[in-house]
This record gives C-alpha cells, structure tokens and sequence, in this order.
C-alpha cells in the first residue's frame, strides 16, 4: 500500500472512532437546512478530517459539508455511464428549484 493510502486509511479510521463515540452519546441536533441534520460529532469528525487532510496534502485546498446548508447534485452520466457528481452547495440555507437543476443538467 503506498504512502498517500495508508495515510488516508489511518485517516479515516480516527474519524471512524469520533463517530463511534457519539453513536450513543447524548447530540445536539441542529438543523443546518430544510431537511438536513448535523450533531457535534458531524462538526468535529469534519474539522478532524480537514486539519489532517491539510496537514498532509497541503497541496489541495479542502472545504467540508456541514458549513453548507443547501445542496443540489445532479449526475454526469456519458453514453449511459455515470462519470460523477455535479455537486451545487450554498452556506444560507434554501431550496433549489427545478429551472436551476435544469440548468445543471443542460450543462453537463
């Protein structure tokens, strides 16, 4: 396994232990948009992920979720095979309509 692997492996695995202690802990629920949940541990799991990503891959800028309130993603799919994710968030939270996921799928 090279490097950059085992680094996100160890990564990923620490995450997984912040998500377990508060699997059964008492949360505190916040609602961060029309339908979407987030709890302390959403909060610190993210910020652990991002300062150990940027300790290690300094290169790549990261941003997280949660900060996000609003999300549309639509997919790019080419000759009935799907490639990814558009992905659309914005911070205040709102409800995108149906013109605006139209738009993204005219553009992909």
């Amino acid at each position: 396994m090279n490097t950059q692997l085992k680094i996100l492996k160890q990564i990923a695995l620490q995450a997984g232990e912040i998500v377990k202690r508060g699997y059964s802990a008492q949360k505190e629920i916040q609602h961060k948009g029309i339908v979407d949940l987030v709890t302390q541990y959403d909060l610190k799991t993210e910020q652990f992920i991002i300062v150990q990503l940027q300790i290690h891959f300094s290169d790549y800028t990261l941003i997280g979720e949660e900060l996000f309130a609003a999300f549309l993603g639509v997919p790019i799919i080419h000759h009935r095979e799907v490639l990814g994710v558009l992905v659309v968030q914005q911070q205040q939270r709102r409800r995108f309509d149906e013109s605006e996921e139209s738009f993204l799928v005219t553009k992909i």
